[in-house]
C-alpha cells in the first residue's frame, strides 16, 4: 500500500495550491463525483471512476494522466491514497467527509496513473475485477483512456477469433464472449452497460479487421 501511495505523492505533486482556492475545496462536476462517494464504507472502484471522469474529462494526452490534474485534484488523490480514514473536504461551501479509499478503488487509480505491466492480462484474467476495470475506463470521458481499454480488448478478441472456427462452434471466441457477458451482468448497472458496449465495439472492430467474416449472432445481441 505504501508503495502506491508514495507514487501518487510523487506523480501528483508539482503544482502549488493557490491561496484563493484551497486544495480541500471542490466545485462543479468533481464536487458532484465526490458527493456520490461519501457513503460508507468508502471510495470503491465505481466511486473512483466517477472521480476520474470528472478530473480527466476530454483528456487525450500527450503525457501522463497526472499532468492533466489541477492542484486541488492532485491534493484530493494524494490524500485518498495516503489516508487510511475518512477526511474532510469542502463541496460547494459545505464540509463533507470522504474516504477512505477501498482496495478496488485504489486498484483502478493505480491502473490509470501507473498503467499495467501486462495490459492483455486485464481481459478475462484470473480476477474478474480487472475486466470490470476495463469497462470502467471505457465509460470515462477521456478519449485516450477509452482507446487504451478498447485496444486491449480488441487484441485479445482478435486472438480468440483466429483460434475459432465453425467446427468448434466459434470457440474460444464464443466462450470468451459468454464469460465477459456474465461478468458484466453481475456488475453495477453503469459498469455493466459500459462493459457490454466495450465488448460490442471491440467485436465490431475485430470483425472489420477480418473483412466482416464474423457471424452477426456473436455480437448483435449486445446492441440491446
Amino acid at each position: 500500500m505504501r508503495r502506491i501511495a508514495a507514487f501518487f505523492v510523487f506523480a501528483l505533486s508539482g503544482l502549488p495550491v493557490t491561496a484563493d482556492q484551497p486544495a480541500d475545496f471542490h466545485s462543479g462536476p468533481l464536487a458532484m463525483a465526490i458527493a456520490r462517494s461519501v457513503e460508507p464504507p468508502g471510495v470503491d472502484a465505481d466511486d473512483a471512476s466517477a472521480l476520474l471522469n470528472a478530473m480527466l474529462e476530454g483528456w487525450n494526452g500527450p503525457g501522463a494522466p497526472a499532468s492533466a490534474l489541477d492542484p486541488a485534484e492532485q491534493s484530493l488523490l494524494s490524500r485518498l491514497t495516503e489516508t487510511q480514514a475518512a477526511f474532510a473536504v469542502t463541496l460547494e461551501g459545505r464540509e463533507q467527509m470522504v474516504g477512505p479509499l477501498l482496495p478496488d478503488g485504489r486498484r483502478i487509480l493505480d491502473l490509470v496513473f501507473r498503467g499495467a505491466q501486462d495490459p492483455k492480462a486485464l481481459w478475462l484474467g484470473s480476477d474478474d475485477a480487472t475486466t470490470l476495470d476495463l469497462a470502467r475506463l471505457y465509460a470515462l470521458s477521456s478519449p485516450r483512456l477509452r482507446m487504451d481499454a478498447l485496444g486491449v480488448v480488441v487484441t485479445r478478441l482478435h486472438e480468440s477469433w483466429q483460434a475459432s472456427s465453425v467446427s468448434t462452434d466459434y470457440k474460444p471466441l464464443s466462450s470468451d464472449i459468454a464469460k465477459a457477458v456474465a461478468i458484466f451482468d453481475a456488475a453495477s448497472p453503469d459498469t455493466g452497460k459500459a462493459g457490454r458496449r466495450l465488448l460490442y465495439d471491440a467485436l465490431k472492430r475485430v470483425d472489420m479487421q477480418r473483412n466482416n467474416n464474423m457471424p452477426d449472432f456473436l455480437h448483435e445481441f449486445l446492441r440491446s
